[in-house]
């Protein structure tokens, strides 16, 4: 949940976009895994991703917008597509 605050009580209040509590495309999920964490015991915990871009392989088929999750769209082709969901 993001909070927009003015102290002492918060004055907004919505919940994160799906894109950041769910990830889809691999860039993505490893982007976020390198944001640090607040708790030290957390940050070592944590399991940091990496992106390796020759994952893909678009000869056959190009990426295209999928919509993968309602509203939620992501550069894939149908391999990944059926990978990632």
């Amino acid at each position: 949940t993001h909070l927009l605050r003015e102290p002492p009580p918060p004055l907004e209040r919505e919940p994160p976009p799906p894109v950041i509590t769910h990830p889809i495309h691999p860039y993505t999920r490893a982007l976020l895994s390198a944001i640090p964490m607040p708790d030290p015991r957390h940050e070592k915990e944590k399991k940091l991703l990496v992106y390796e871009p020759e994952m893909h392989d678009y000869t056959s088929q190009p990426p295209t917008w999928m919509e993968l999750r309602p509203e939620h769209f992501v550069l894939a082709n149908e391999k990944e597509a059926k990978e990632w969901v």
